[in-house]
């Protein structure tokens, strides 16, 4: 009985009390709670974050940069060139009017030189414009400007022609007045010389008075004929001066009145080389009345023609003008696009530099925030294990001071069995004895 009673008690205390103590307390250990981002991807969404922001400032930077960029360039390789040439074809034309009208009014070839320089000139400034149309589609005003310009230069050429003609023909007239006034002239006052000469003879031979009376209406007639012949002269050049036909159209009677005069001169001349003075007389105040006809005629178209020539200039001078003063508009314009392009460039860039400065500051501070999180969480994980920890070991510690004592106790079992044991070897052995 006692062997039985002192294997249940070593059986009992075979179980390690520290065993059942440590199952609770690890059962109720709860595991340390995991954040959902990490501390480097929160610092990598922050940067990204910064870097997103500049790059977004960057691409609307460079979007108004290329805008003014884009204006400005415009500007240079088009609307500036339409403005200089435009600016050269004005004071072309303003050139070639200047000397074609100069020209039309003096016949000096020098005048005829430098508007014929002119037009070329002009033509070549069309040509350039005409090339800056080619290589700039954009500017359709232009072309259609240059399409005009083409058609009033055309017509203004060919007034300019015209009035070359004209002034050909003016002077070709100007030398035939030239030489019939002059041989009227010579003509009528070799006549009046003639009967001055007879009539101081006549004084001298002391002729009858009627016939002096005679000579001396021969003489003052004459005087007359050939003072008309002046007046239409004088008339002539006024009217060119002028470019007045009217002057020329109220001098025509006095040829009828030079005309009349001479009838009479001729019916009262006996001497041939007398009347042969009056029929040259005739003969140049014809020819001269022809001149003065043709001149009306070529003073009239030339009028005309200059009134043409004025309005194809000025027509070309309007569509010039009017793409110079769209060039300059547009100069304007796109300097003052330029300037408010670039204005708010720099207002968006300061704008976004804010935004960015102001976002690199809440991402850094959310950074922060959710650094200090995590850490904070993680320090508490880590108290809460190490309490667990020291927990556990004290529970190890108590379970080891159990063992140590089950083990003393088995051993004592142990002994007490070995002796249990040798007291049943020796009472069997005496047993064996006695019943031997």
């Amino acid at each position: 009985m006692r062997t039985n009673q002192k294997s249940n008690k070593a059986d009992t205390h075979s179980v390690p009390r520290g065993t059942l103590s440590l199952r609770p307390n690890l059962a109720t250990t709860s595991p340390m709670k995991k954040s959902a981002l990490t501390i480097g991807q929160r610092i990598t969404l922050g940067f990204s974050f910064v870097i997103l922001l500049a790059c977004a400032l960057g691409i609307i930077a460079a979007w108004n940069m290329l805008r003014a960029v884009s204006g400005a360039t415009f500007l240079d390789q088009a609307v500036v060139p339409q403005a200089v040439v435009t600016s050269d074809l004005s004071l072309a034309s303003a050139e070639v009017q200047l000397a074609a009208r100069s020209y039309s009014f003096t016949g000096e070839e020098a005048n005829y030189d430098t508007a014929a320089a002119g037009l070329e000139k002009v033509r070549a400034e069309l040509q350039n414009a005409k090339k800056l149309v080619t290589a700039q589609p954009a500017l359709e005003a232009l072309a259609q400007g240059v399409r005009d310009s083409d058609a009033a230069l055309a017509e203004y050429e060919k007034q300019f022609t015209a009035t070359h003609d004209s002034i050909v023909e003016l002077q070709k007239l100007q030398s035939t007045l030239d030489a019939q006034g002059a041989r009227f002239l010579t003509e009528i006052s070799n006549y009046i010389k003639s009967q001055e000469v007879a009539l101081a003879d006549e004084i001298s031979q002391k002729a009858p008075a009627e016939k002096l009376q005679e000579r001396l209406e021969k003489i003052t007639n004459g005087a007359l004929v050939r003072n008309e012949g002046n007046q239409i002269r004088l008339a002539a050049q006024r009217a060119q001066a002028q470019r007045d036909v009217e002057v020329l159209k109220a001098a025509l009677p006095r040829f009828q009145t030079m005309e009349t005069l001479r009838a009479d001169l001729l019916a009262n001349t006996r001497q041939a080389s007398n009347i042969k003075q009056l029929e040259e007389v005739s003969a140049a105040a014809r020819a001269y009345k022809d001149a003065i006809t043709a001149l009306s005629l070529n003073l009239a178209q030339s009028e005309e023609i200059g009134r043409a020539r004025a309005a194809a200039g000025a027509k070309f001078d309007e569509v010039v003008n009017s793409l110079l003063k769209r060039s300059i508009e547009r100069t304007r314009d796109y300097a003052d696009q330029s300037q408010i392009s670039l204005s708010t460039a720099t207002n968006r860039v300061i704008l976004g530099l804010c935004l960015m400065v102001a976002g690199g500051v809440v991402s850094a501070w959310l950074i922060i925030r959710g650094v200090n999180k995590v850490l904070t969480h993680t320090a508490e994980n880590l108290t809460q294990g190490a309490l667990q920890v020291a927990s556990a070991s004290g529970q190890v510690s108590s379970a080891s001071q159990s063992l140590a004592e089950g083990s003393s106790e088995q051993a004592a079992s142990l002994e007490e069995i070995s002796s249990s044991i040798e007291e049943l070897a020796s009472m069997t052995k005496r047993n064996a004895d006695n019943a031997q």
